[in-house]
């Protein structure tokens, strides 16, 4: 099991039966966050979900996490965010806090903002659906300008002034996930249902454009600041009899919170050895990539704690030693507080970047084959062994990483570290230029890397492994209790056949 909230039976069932758990991840927020009633949402049935499945330490941190929230939240805090974006407010467009266009209209968030800028006095309206018992307000850098409270279709109306130029914000109690999104692995939270945007005057009527992607999130988002010292995964840790874990960082993470002798299996993550056509020049040609340069890969979705902001950085000093380089970021953008498009501006790299957005698995691939190496950084991390790694090593590339928990143990041969500390950016600088400048030594880490996943990791070799280590470990307690059951009730049958056959 990894955190994803679709895996919250796991949890109820290693209660209630024990049995033997594959820990993928350490830190499981989201899946505490979904499990335990009201983790989502606060309250007091939140801080005891919280305590429930974190403890007392996680507990505090949490309720300090939702204190810090219910100040951000404070209008006065909202109404000096959108005084401090007015002056850089142009034209009528979509600012953060919007989920993605969903045909016939897009999601809100909890606080989502939109720039203004009109000439004449006129109206704003907007078309939205409100679940029940929600208020939308609209509010400007001022205060409250319009409200609206229904369920269902609503339109809400607001008078604006001459020559307006701001930055307006909408404010609703967002809906926590319903069943059916975490039944799909969908985290979002929803506020209002926004149709339509226009802006009205005597002789015109301007609309907004509701389509494209989704914007960055307009502040930090739920327990997003403490989500890793949440782990949220006690009640598997404490409860299940047996584990399999991919590391032996893991392995020490639940040997400390339980603090008893318990069965764990050490077995690698599963490399699929790459089979199909491996020239690189025809997957730079099908992907649009320059032919000629040295291509350094980050595979997975951009966030905050992948330090895409070291990574650039780094390649941006190593640009200045080393020229021909390119970076591709292969995953969709996730930050919720780093400006990905203000940093790439700001150092000058917006011609040797290629950020892909979301990838079909085909195109993965093809990403995989043409790389020169990989970086894949953590800090901090899940505790999650890396799947991306995996990956790239069945491909035979070699891989830049961070010298931090798990990521720790991948061969020497083939994978790369930096710390993460002061020293991350020099050392991630020096590893990329000597790696570029080095063809041979990346042609003995790919070497090094394929000759891994052939004796090691291949998944043949590690179904095997799962196949044996579950041989091994102890048979989890309801199987026990069933056993003993069995016995009882075996002996109760003969006293009562004993009995009837008795004179």
């Amino acid at each position: 099991m990894g955190s994803a909230r679709c895996e919250e039976g796991v949890v109820r069932a290693s209660g209630k039966e024990g049995g033997r758990v594959g820990r993928h991840e350490w830190i499981m927020v989201d899946l505490g966050r979904g499990g335990g009633p009201g983790v989502e949402s606060g309250g007091g049935g939140g801080h005891l979900g919280a305590l429930r499945t974190g403890g007392l330490r996680q507990a505090r941190i949490y309720a300090r996490a939702r204190a810090a929230l219910r100040v951000q939240r404070s209008t006065a805090t909202l109404l000096q965010d959108l005084n401090s974006r007015s002056d850089s407010a142009r034209g009528c467009s979509l600012l953060g806090g919007w989920h993605a266009w969903e045909g016939g209209g897009r999601w809100s968030s909890g606080w989502s903002m939109f720039s203004l800028e009109v000439q004449g006095p006129c109206a704003l309206e907007l078309e939205v659906d409100l679940p029940a018992g929600r208020t939308l307000e609209l509010l400007g850098s001022e205060g409250p300008l319009a409200s609206v409270k229904s369920e269902g279709a609503s339109l809400l109306r607001a008078p604006l002034p001459g020559d307006f130029r701001g930055v307006l914000g909408l404010r609703v109690t967002p809906n926590p996930p319903t069943p059916e999104q975490r039944r799909t692995g969908d985290a979002r939270t929803l506020g209002a249902f926004v149709r339509s945007i226009r802006v009205l005057s005597e002789d015109a009527e301007q609309s907004f454009d509701l389509k494209g992607e989704a914007t960055r999130p307009a502040g930090a988002t739920q327990l997003c600041n403490a989500r890793f010292d949440l782990p949220f995964n006690r009640p598997v840790v404490r409860l299940a009899d047996s584990f399999l874990v991919h590391s032996d960082w893991m392995r020490s993470q639940i040997l400390e919170e339980r603090n008893a002798p318990t069965p764990i299996g050490l077995l690698p993550h599963g490399s699929t050895p790459f089979m199909g056509d491996g020239d690189p020049s025809a997957a730079r040609r099908a992907l649009g990539l320059p032919g000629e340069a040295i291509l350094i890969t980050s595979f997975g979705a951009i966030q905050e704690h992948k330090r895409p902001e070291s990574l650039l950085r780094a390649f941006a000093l190593a640009r200045e030693q080393f020229d021909g380089l390119h970076l591709v970021l292969a995953g969709e953008d996730r930050l919720e507080q780093l400006d990905l498009n203000a940093l790439v501006a700001e150092l000058g790299i917006g011609r040797h970047l290629t950020v892909t957005g979301f990838l079909s698995e085909e195109d993965v691939t093809r990403h995989l084959v043409a790389a020169d190496l990989c970086v894949n950084l953590r800090g901090p991390s899940t505790g999650g062994t890396s799947g991306a790694i995996a990956r790239a090593l069945g491909v035979g590339r070699p891989v830049i990483t961070s010298d931090c928990g798990e990521q720790a143990e991948w061969p020497d041969a083939c994978v790369q570290r930096v710390p993460v500390d002061g020293e991350e950016i020099t050392r991630l600088r020096e590893m990329i230029v000597s790696l570029a400048g080095d063809p041979d030594r990346r042609c003995r880490a790919q070497a090094a890397a394929l000759e891994f996943v052939r004796d090691v990791s291949n998944w043949e070799r590690v179904g095997q492994s799962y196949a044996e280590l579950l041989a091994l470990l102890p048979r989890h307690r309801s199987r026990a209790r069933s056993l003993i059951g069995e016995a009882v009730d075996s002996a109760d049958a003969r006293r009562k056949e004993r009995r009837e056959q008795s004179p």
